[in-house]
């Protein structure tokens, strides 16, 4: 099924325009002269040179087109799920808010930073659970099922947080460096401003910072480097792609097992649900089978015949006709 998500741009417009757009406000400024929303959304509609691969053919596919595109597909998706009684109600729209609420307590306020209304949220959240709802009719998974599957030594590497460390690098050439840099450590700088003056890693400017890596995802003779170390201390000098370097272990982060909370479970039961709806249920073919049988009337002239074509083309490739 074509993902909503690719298309969360072009939903935020749909949704949020007609409660917000004045014509008037100015998006952005050039050498002072302003650009305002009118010029803005209008060049955006129509901007040329965009385009999409449909089957063998390339066709030209500007975001108004790409926009209309979009919601044909919702809507089909909606009109499927209200033929098969599975439409998602405002209640579960709002139980899905406050279940996402206990992993992302800051959801609602991050949101509002947007400067987008609620009901846009909403709305986002409604096709998301009507992609789901329209994927997995059908399927149950069961408690058991799902700690099965937290259980299975094959999938411990998914609810597991790796074993760690936050370090910082010094990296130089030549062994007249290696002494410049022991000496001003020793004498107490700090390794950032050491690795800030000295060290020829890209690093360099953020005082040789290379954040949280995983002991796993390091090159061995790193990995043996930093777990050789103490938090607050510093490694040898190592070899290491032509340099000799120094590491230093900011923080050491254990390997820690994910408990199976609800929010977990939740999340396994809708992974497990997806994996068997998308062998079972045939959503790709329903849509196209139903977008073969719809009418379409593309009202915007300068957007109808692209329309035309890129519909047909798209039925073409799916072998639905057109």
């Amino acid at each position: 099924m074509k993902t909503i998500a690719a298309f969360f741009a072009f939903l935020f417009l749909a949704v949020a325009a007609p409660a917000q757009l004045d014509p008037e406000r100015v998006i952005l400024t050039v050498n002072g002269e302003a650009i305002k929303a009118e010029e803005y959304y209008r060049r955006m509609e129509f901007l040329t040179g965009v385009g999409k691969i449909i089957g063998d053919g390339f066709i030209e596919f500007p975001p108004g087109l790409m926009t209309i595109e979009q919601l044909v597909v919702e809507r089909l998706m909606k009109q499927l799920a209200a033929k098969k009684g599975i439409t998602p109600t405002k209640a579960e729209v709002d139980q899905e808010i406050k279940d996402r609420m206990e992993t992302n307590p800051t959801l609602l306020t991050d949101w509002d930073k947007t400067g987008l209304p609620r009901t846009a949220l909403e709305e986002q959240i409604f096709l998301e659970l009507l992609e789901f709802k329209l994927t997995t009719v059908g399927i149950t998974i069961t408690n058991q099922e799902v700690e099965n599957f937290y259980n299975d030594p094959d999938n411990k590497p998914m609810f597991t947080t790796p074993a760690s460390a936050t370090i910082r690098i010094i990296a130089v050439a030549t062994p007249e460096q290696v002494t410049t840099v022991d000496r001003e450590l020793a004498a107490g700088k700090s390794f950032s401003d050491v690795a800030k003056a000295h060290s020829r890693d890209v690093s360099a400017g953020t005082g040789g910072n290379l954040g949280t890596m995983a002991y796993a995802t390091m090159p061995q003779v790193l990995a043996d480097a930093v777990r050789g170390v103490a938090e607050g201390k510093h490694s040898g000098w190592i070899l290491f792609a032509e340099n000799r370097v120094k590491v230093f272990k900011e923080k050491e982060i254990k390997e820690e097992i994910i408990p199976l909370s609800n929010a977990l479970r939740r999340s396994i039961r809708r992974r497990l649900m997806i994996d068997r709806g998308n062998i079972k249920n045939k959503v790709d073919e329903e849509l196209n089978q139903l977008r073969a049988q719809s009418t379409v009337d593309v009202k915007q002239i300068m957007l109808a015949d692209a329309w035309k074509r890129l519909n047909s083309g798209h039925l073409k490739a799916m072998g639905s006709g057109g």
